[in-house]
């Protein structure tokens, strides 16, 4: 029977016979009695086992290897655990810790949950977790997620690219509560690039912590290109498409993307309606993806006759006391939400679905008003620049080739 012993301050000590019925003492410093007691009862189990030449029991074999090393040390000087032994497990499981800690899928698990924390203060964006959590799947399907960072060379991360290529799309299909399972399909170049930018950044960490030398990644070119996965929507498709949608909400959202540029779902869903100025005609817009920015946290928009028109009548039907425009938007459990219902509508409309369903009708708006107004002011309003616009926004479309063709009117000078 251990005995326990209790000084001032804290402090405890263990006394008890060994197997060979001499009497020892476990000096366990400053430690409170139900630990203390604890720590007594497995100190007779391993009494009781060396006595009965029987192995250590599964509950005080994983005591043991959770206990700190001053502790195992003790242990092993009043000859309760054989101190070479235990030393030899402890570097074992510190090595298996260190290997967990290093392979493809935890490490990149423990990086996202760090830039988490920067979500709940508003320093980063969900939908980057979001593309970070897609990169990851991606590295962990072809890799595997045990694998060593150390052992992923240039070689593999070219083959990487290659992969996402050619069947880095997403395996599921989520459809309401339903989850379909699908055949791998190629990811668009400026999709894959930007996954490997993301990859070259879980590397650039891993090297910051001394992980790795080198980044794998460091010769892919990963520079942004302009997706041609994008459409132009006139104003008489866009008309036909709201009169098939399922509810004024959702012709206010489709409204606020297709005449007022707004980012679908982050811009819209942040809309309440003090941010509308009915007098002044204008819109303060919130957007998450650029408030990491001093100074562009918000920005402000015309209340455009088109957008007017639309918020007017949901104001009308509103329910009273709500701040948000959108009320929908708390039911939203995923992308689907945002895109299956005007999928449908599009579709009702006699119309074939368009690529990059929301974006394309913010460029289509940016198109439009680049024809009236000077590039700063729109860009101004669309909350991106000169260079993104031209890149990723501005299209030639046929009405450009139209007016092109149109013979100068020069007044005559009599």
């Amino acid at each position: 029977m251990a005995g326990i012993t209790s000084y001032s301050g804290g402090y405890r000590r263990i006394t008890f016979y060994d197997a060979y019925r001499a009497r020892k003492s476990l000096r366990l410093g400053k430690m409170d009695m139900a630990t203390a007691k604890t720590v007594a009862g497995h100190v007779e189990t391993l009494v009781g086992c060396q006595v009965a030449s029987s192995g250590i029991p599964r509950a005080t074999a994983t005591w043991l290897a959770t206990i700190p090393p001053t502790l195992r040390d003790k242990l092993a000087g009043v000859g309760l655990i054989d101190a070479e032994k235990r030393k030899e497990e402890e570097e074992q499981r510190m090595a298996e810790a260190e290997a967990k800690a290093n392979a493809l899928g935890s490490f990149i698990d423990a990086y996202i949950a760090e830039r988490e924390e920067l979500v709940k203060v508003g320093r980063l964006v969900a939908d980057t977790i979001r593309l970070e959590r897609a990169t990851r799947e991606n590295l962990c399907d072809h890799f595997g997620a045990d694998r060593p960072l150390t052992e992923i060379t240039g070689g593999h991360a070219t083959g990487f690219y290659t992969y996402l290529l050619t069947k880095g799309g997403a395996p599921v299909k989520k459809c309401g509560p339903k989850t379909m399972l699908r055949e791998r399909t190629p990811l668009a170049e400026a999709t894959a690039r930007k996954r490997v930018s993301i990859a070259s950044r879980f590397f650039n960490h891993a090297m910051d912590l001394r992980i790795i030398d080198r980044n794998p990644f460091a010769k892919i070119n990963k520079s942004n290109i302009a997706t041609k996965r994008r459409a132009f929507v006139s104003e008489a498709d866009a008309l036909k498409v709201m009169a098939h949608l399922p509810s004024a909400e959702w012709k206010v959202m489709f409204a606020l993307s297709r005449w007022g540029g707004l980012r679908v779902p982050s811009e819209v869903v942040m809309l309440e309606w003090s941010h509308i100025n009915w007098e002044g005609k204008k819109i303060l817009v919130h957007s998450p993806k650029t408030q990491r920015y001093e100074g562009h946290e918000t920005r402000e928009i015309p209340l455009f006759p088109e957008l007017a028109k639309v918020l007017s009548e949901l104001k009308a039907v509103a329910p009273a006391g709500k701040k948000a425009v959108l009320q929908m938007a708390r039911f939203w459990t995923g992308g689907g939400s945002v895109r299956d219902p005007l999928k449908t509508a599009i579709k009702r409309a006699g119309l074939e679905v368009w690529p990059r369903l929301w974006h394309s009708m913010r460029a289509t708006r940016q198109t439009e008003l680049e024809d009236r107004f000077p590039s700063h002011v729109v860009c101004k309003w669309m909350g991106n620049s000169k260079e993104v616009a031209r890149e990723h926004y501005l299209t030639v479309e046929p009405h450009h080739f139209a007016a092109g063709a149109e013979p100068k009117q020069v007044k005559d000078v009599a």
